[in-house]
């Protein structure tokens, strides 16, 4: 004779503190509670139940603070994975771009466009970039049925020298989680630090210490200076044999025993008349 268990029971209102009571005094099914269910399974559920709070979440005074929005804003890309990405009413023509820059370029711009999908306006709640470097602006913050519109990315290459990768995080309205953008740009190296972080180690004599340079071969140099962010460290450039190589003497201060964590930067002007910077870390712990 075949038994026959419960009936399961739907949930009409908030759990009790006690795990899996539900507010009349029942309990709730094993297989809701994920015991038949698959863990990308039980995700799902979880997932779908928090996306239409996804959009007031990020409202919280808390999380107005750039650097925690920022962390939650990947929590959420992070959830929406395991959910459907159907709910994104917008369509992306590319979430990734890849640009080659060139040795004379200061600012670089790209385009993210995309399509509203959905039957109903979207509204574009903030674009939050990874990076104070990269500034993202949209082209209108409501999209209507079937409109089209874009992403206005800058990129400032100040400083910057070799791979880099951005990340642009986009907030609508849908209930999707944020839409996650990637700008890759490989800057040429046009220059290279035998240390790009030079420490001294705890209880060593803070005596001077070197970091050679070199650029790029076939750079036309006019002039090339350095200098540090902290009075605590002197900088002194010296040429090596080739014309093309540098060194940078760091002289700490030697009657200064307090902690030191500074910049050296390097700057070169090219006979073309560009300025190119780039810097490296000296810490005395």
């Amino acid at each position: 004779m075949e038994r026959k268990g419960p009936k399961s029971r739907a949930i009409n209102g908030p759990m009790n503190k006690a795990a899996g009571v539900l507010p009349d005094g029942g309990k709730l099914e094993p297989t809701f509670l994920g015991a038949h269910r698959s863990v990308s399974e039980t995700l799902l559920v979880a997932t779908s139940l928090l996306r239409p709070t996804i959009a007031d979440f990020m409202k919280c005074n808390w999380i107005q603070h750039r650097g925690s929005r920022l962390f939650c804003l990947v929590f959420c890309c992070f959830l929406g994975g395991f959910g459907s990405s159907g709910l994104a009413a917008l369509e992306w023509k590319q979430d990734q771009i890849t640009v080659d820059a060139k040795l004379t370029d200061v600012v670089l711009s790209c385009r993210y466009e995309f399509e509203n999908k959905n039957s109903g306006p979207v509204h574009i709640l903030n674009v939050h970039p990874s990076c104070s470097c990269v500034s993202g602006t949209a082209s209108k913050q409501t999209i209507d049925p079937g409109a089209k519109g874009q992403i206005d990315v800058t990129f400032d290459l100040e400083g910057k020298v070799g791979p880099q990768d951005k990340k642009i995080y986009v907030e609508t309205d849908d209930g999707a989680p944020p839409k996650l953008l990637t700008l890759k740009v490989n800057v040429p190296q046009w220059i290279t630090f035998t240390s790009e972080d030079l420490t001294w180690t705890k209880g060593e004599f803070r005596e001077p210490k070197n970091v050679d340079i070199q650029f790029m071969p076939g750079l036309e140099l006019s002039t090339v200076s350095v200098s540090s962010s902290n009075e605590a460290i002197k900088t002194e450039l010296k040429p090596l044999e080739r014309a093309s190589e540098y060194r940078v003497v760091l002289i700490p201060t030697p009657d200064d025993t307090r902690r030191v964590k500074a910049k050296v930067k390097v700057q070169a002007v090219l006979k073309s008349g560009i300025v190119k910077n780039a810097t490296f870390i000296v810490t005395l712990p």
